[in-house]
C-alpha cells in the first residue's frame, strides 16, 4: 500500500514550476495527459506543473511530470533530499488500520528512493543527490 501526501506534492510541484519555469515553458509534452487534466495538445511541461490547481490531483500531476522528465530526449535532472536519515523510518503517518506507514511507503519517498537506488534510470543524465548530518538525526 502506498500513500500520497497532496498537500506536500502540491507544494512541491509549485516549487519545480518557480525554479525551473524557464525550462518547463520549453518543453512540450509527449504523452497524452488528458484523462487527468484539460491540458490541450501543445501542451507544456509548464502547463502540467500547474494544472493541479487542488492538492487532491498533485500526486497524479507530479508522478506525470516526473514521467515527461525521464523520457529520451529531456534535459538531466536535479533530484535532491536533505534529512536522509528522516525517510528511513517509521514515519507519523498511520493507515486505515491504525498501523505504523514506513516513510518509503509514501510515494514521494518512494519516488526518490527509487531514483537515488538506481531502480528509475535517468536516460538523459543527472543526479540524485542525499544529503544528511547529526544535526537534527535519529539514531538507528
Amino acid at each position: 500500500m502506498q500513500f500520497a501526501q497532496p498537500v506536500y506534492c502540491l507544494k512541491l510541484l509549485q516549487n519545480i514550476y518557480k525554479a525551473n519555469k524557464p525550462v518547463l515553458e520549453k518543453l512540450q509534452l509527449q504523452n497524452d495527459w488528458s484523462k487527468m487534466t484539460n491540458l490541450k495538445q501543445g501542451a507544456t511541461l509548464a502547463d502540467l506543473a500547474l494544472s493541479a490547481k487542488e492538492s487532491e490531483y498533485a500526486w497524479p500531476t507530479l508522478n506525470a511530470l516526473w514521467t515527461e522528465l525521464t523520457l529520451p530526449g529531456r534535459p538531466p535532472v536535479l533530484f535532491t533530499l536533505d534529512g536522509l536519515a528522516h525517510i528511513n523510518k517509521i514515519s507519523e503517518y498511520r493507515d486505515p488500520s491504525f498501523n505504523e506507514v514506513h516513510a518509503h511507503d509514501l510515494v514521494l519517498v518512494r519516488m526518490f528512493v527509487d531514483a537515488l537506488s538506481g531502480k528509475t534510470k535517468l536516460p538523459n543524465g543527472g543526479a540524485i543527490i542525499a544529503a544528511t548530518s547529526e544535526n537534527n538525526s535519529h539514531h538507528h
